[in-house]
């Protein structure tokens, strides 16, 4: 199998990878499969979710309690299933839907009816993404159109909550390239994507900028060992538009503390990689890392990844 090939083997897991815990896809998107090439993936992920991470010192009856907080300790595990089509040889269409079973241990829950110690789940959201592959040289370049549904409504209070139960639209584009000068095995990728989200009304109480529209920037650089064998290194960058600051006043409020996960101006910087061995020309097997680097309005994460895909064709 050529590095190529082995490229695009792996981007339906990849496209997964940090979906897990941020709802937004890693890079891996600036090439498309072959035409009529159907790939499915399964990825399970093990999660534990740290502390809450605030954008500034949190002040307790007079005590600076800083930025980071541990709130308890949260064991999340995660499958995440998915597939892509190679409709044409420039156009694909992808999805994936992720399941989430969880469990909180602490002494401070957000929702007593979930966060009771025992391990809670459900579905997720939905994503479905078309891809169109409009520049090859000197480098690739791939707009992409995707939406977001949720796969039912689900509890979206609590330290357990697997989602916030909102409609998406994203847009962006992905361009990706080999660097020769430097070496032959190497490669380098980046992506950004604009989401418009679902803005729900709330009560007057809390009228403050509750549009949690977002942009990500990710870029991914990786190493080809052999025609099977390759390693990458990504980071993503997530920024919110809005949204409610977790120090915010109208987190007292009923329907403020309600929403301020839901709601939150969720921002955060994750770096992680993987290592994908193709076994056969047909199947591919991955393990991953990541871990949050900066954030606000979010938690530490710290997740260990591991995944197949099958490809075949389907005329």
């Amino acid at each position: 199998m050529t590095r190529s090939s082995l490229a695009i083997n792996r981007l339906l897991f990849l496209t997964c990878f940090l979906s897990l815990i941020t709802h937004t896809p890693a890079v891996a998107q600036a090439w498309v499969p072959p035409e009529a090439q159907l790939s499915v993936s399964l990825l399970y992920s093990y999660s534990d979710v740290g502390n809450h991470l605030f954008s500034a010192d949190v002040i307790d009856a007079g005590v600076n309690l800083g930025k980071s907080i541990d709130f308890g300790d949260i064991k999340a595990h995660t499958m995440i299933l998915g597939f892509e089509y190679g409709l044409t040889s420039r156009f694909a269409v992808s999805g994936r839907l992720p399941v989430v079973v969880s469990k909180y241990d602490g002494l401070i829950p957000d929702n007593t009816s979930v966060d009771d110690g025992l391990f809670r789940g459900s579905a997720q959201d939905f994503r479905f993404d078309a891809r169109y592959l409009v520049l090859v040289e000197p480098i690739a370049l791939t707009p992409i159109v995707s939406v977001v549904l949720p796969s039912h409504h689900y509890e979206t209070l609590g330290h357990v909550a697997v989602g916030n139960d909102l409609r998406e639209i994203h847009v962006g584009a992905y361009t990706g390239t080999a660097l020769p000068f430097i070496s032959e095995e190497l490669y380098a990728e980046a992506g950004i994507e604009y989401a418009i989200v679902e803005d729900m009304e709330l009560a007057a109480a809390t009228s403050g900028d509750h549009s949690t529209d977002y942009a990500t920037l990710g870029v991914e650089v990786g190493y080809f060992f052999s025609p099977y064998l390759s390693i990458n290194i990504q980071g993503l960058l997530k920024n919110t538009y809005g949204g409610f600051d977790w120090l915010d006043p109208m987190t007292g409020t009923e329907e403020g503390w309600y929403s301020h996960d839901r709601f939150a101006a969720v921002d955060f910087f994750h770096l992680g990689g993987s290592v994908s061995y193709d076994i056969t020309d047909h199947t591919t097997l991955y393990f991953g890392y990541s871990n949050t680097v900066w954030g606000q309005n979010s938690h530490e994460l710290e997740s260990i990844m591991l995944g197949t895909s099958w490809s075949f064709w389907v005329p």
